[in-house]
């Protein structure tokens, strides 16, 4: 491989080197804040929380929570959920974010994360929204 063809592949950053794959859901990877985020939507998504909690309209919120997925003391997976919001009132809503196909106007999902939504919503007894 020559130089050129390499440079085509890889990019060196401080010293390291990384691959330029192509996101399979063309998805731009965004850092807000000194966060990293897998997309723009997620990004803005931070934002308007951010936004909101300032303003007093929602108490609190998290980002990237951690379900573990065990079913008779096996751990099956694990499902990292986008955002958990407290509202003034104490409930919690849960949030993923996800793009939408712009033609079909359905959710872009794949099998493994709608399994693991359904696992991880039947295990804790909560509803996950996609948005």
């Amino acid at each position: 491989m020559d130089i050129n063809e390499f440079r085509k592949k890889y990019f060196v950053d401080d010293g390291k080197i990384f691959s330029k794959k192509k996101n399979k859901y063309r998805n731009q990877k965004v850092e807000l804040d000194g966060i990293k985020f897998d997309s723009r939507k997620e990004a803005n998504y931070y934002s308007d929380l951010l936004i909101k909690k300032n303003a007093g309209l929602i108490l609190d919120f998290e980002r990237q929570v951690r379900f573990d997925i065990v079913v008779n003391n096996i751990q099956i997976a694990k499902y990292f959920l986008d955002f958990k919001v407290i509202n003034l009132d104490g409930t919690i809503n849960y949030y993923d974010v996800k793009g939408k196909d712009k033609v079909s106007g359905k959710w872009v999902t794949t099998d493994v994360f709608a399994l693991k939504k359904k696992l991880v919503e039947a295990i804790y007894s909560i509803k996950i929204e996609k948005v």
